[in-house]
């Protein structure tokens, strides 16, 4: 017997990718997906008269802090309270500098951001029937061009029966996190998030997956098991694909008070306005950049705080999601910010010819960034570049006379003069004690500007 299938180029235009050669492959499977035919292959031809295509952002941001509350039993297990304090902060802070970022690199018309948390000031609720239905109304409008992102901030649980060992986010449907036969009802497992995200459901090209939640490196290794990869290899999913998840499958993921948020969406945050080195020409957020970067802060907070977690990513994409300006870091608001320094500038006012004859602008530098490489220990970071322009700087000249060295130091927040002041290298001085003076000197000012 033949079965023939028809299907119009028009019913297949939402999958593919505008202004590109186009590949189409056709198998067919047993129901049990055991058995697959020989492929068949198809190329749709460029078409040279459609103009650029922006692509849409469509972004899913979950924060769930506050469960169902449950009613403890003396004969129960149950919990009494299991919520938490900063997840629904976690998807506002990241929503709103994705946004922005998003915005000025796609267009306000083309970035549409749902945020799902338990702060009464967001309307969706992050139970499981609304993430389903937000995930289908996206799969409605999306195509191949478009880009989707979903965050998910909460707890996340290892669902050991039957060693199944499979991750789930458990959603505000929650009300504990100890009965495993639960976990499907309350939960969203990876299995269930891979699905409602395949290509055949939303065909967005381009998928960002970031999970600040405990076990939730299981993710990954759910995707990468055995039993997965002829699905994954069927739907297609390795087309484009990143995950970025706080914490292996068998560690926890933290958040506390002295940073205000988990520890990777505080590393997220973070990077983007302390380490404007990341951006790509300058000002273009990459999410591979971006993403290890954030994880390397997360190993280094967790190891300075004496806890086990370290960042997992799976990736076989990678493109710029945003552009940063003194706009977008603005937005962002860290518990802990330590003053950021730009490369130094000094010279010799004898003569200009002579520059920088004493090597007082390296050394300098080179103190600087010393300092902001000690991490927890640091009082400032150091950075070559300052897409925000409010990092501070050290500038100045400086003249030789009998056996002494006068140096007159400015020290600008932008181009805002904060300071001035003097300092004199005698004859049998370093010139890193020199250097040190000065740089306490340049701290002691921010620290006192900041004060009132």
């Amino acid at each position: 017997d033949v079965l023939e299938l028809n299907i119009s180029k028009e019913s297949l235009k939402r999958f593919l990718v505008a202004n590109e050669e186009n590949r189409i492959s056709v198998k067919t499977y047993t129901a049990g997906n055991t058995i697959s035919s020989n492929e068949s292959k198809i190329t749709i031809e460029k078409d040279n008269n459609l103009s650029e295509v922006k692509p849409n952002l469509y972004a899913v941001m979950i924060g769930t802090s506050e469960y169902k509350k449950a009613i403890k039993r003396p004969d129960s297990f149950f919990d009494t309270d299991i919520n938490l304090t900063y997840p629904a902060l976690d998807a506002r802070a990241v929503s709103q500098t994705l946004e922005k970022a998003a915005k000025k690199m796609y267009g306000n018309e083309h970035v549409f951001i749902f945020n799902l948390t338990t702060d009464s000031a967001d309307a969706l609720k992050p139970d499981k029937r609304t993430i389903k239905l937000i995930l289908d109304s996206i799969g409605k409008k999306a195509t191949a061009n478009d880009i989707l992102v979903l965050f998910l901030s909460g707890h996340g649980v290892m669902d050991d029966e039957d060693n199944s060992n499979q991750f789930y986010y458990m959603t505000a449907d929650a009300s504990t996190l100890n009965d495993e036969k639960l976990y499907h009802e309350v939960g969203i497992s990876t299995e269930s998030f891979m699905e409602w995200i395949s290509p055949k459901n939303i065909p967005a090209q381009k998928r960002i997956l970031i999970m600040d939640a405990c076990h939730s490196g299981q993710a990954i290794n759910d995707l990468l098991g055995a039993h997965k990869i002829k699905e994954i290899d069927k739907l297609n999913e390795r087309s484009g694909l990143f995950i970025l998840s706080a914490s292996a499958s068998n560690e926890s993921a933290f958040e506390s008070d002295k940073y205000g948020h988990g520890y990777l969406t505080y590393s997220l945050l973070k990077v983007i306005k302390q380490q404007p080195d990341i951006l790509e020409d300058g000002k273009n957020l990459n999410i591979s950049r971006w993403f290890n970067a954030a994880g390397r802060s997360v190993n280094e907070i967790a190891k300075e705080e004496g806890i086990d977690q370290k960042t997992q990513i799976f990736s076989v994409i990678d493109f710029n999601i945003g552009e940063v300006d003194s706009s977008v870091i603005s937005t962002i608001r860290l518990a802990i910010e330590k003053p950021m320094f730009t490369p130094s500038s000094f010279q010799n006012a004898d003569t200009v010819e002579s520059g920088d004859n004493l090597g007082l602008t390296k050394s300098v530098n080179d103190a600087l960034r010393e300092i902001s490489s000690k991490g927890k220990e640091s009082k400032i970071v150091f950075a070559m570049t300052d897409p925000a322009g409010d990092a501070y700087s050290l500038s100045g000249s400086y003249k030789y006379k009998d056996n002494e060295i006068k140096i007159e130091t400015r020290i600008k927040k932008g181009k805002d003069k904060l300071c001035e002041f003097e300092e004199k290298k005698r004859a049998t001085e370093s010139l890193k004690e020199l250097t040190d003076r000065i740089i306490q000197k340049a701290v002691d000012c921010v620290e006192a500007k900041k004060k009132l």
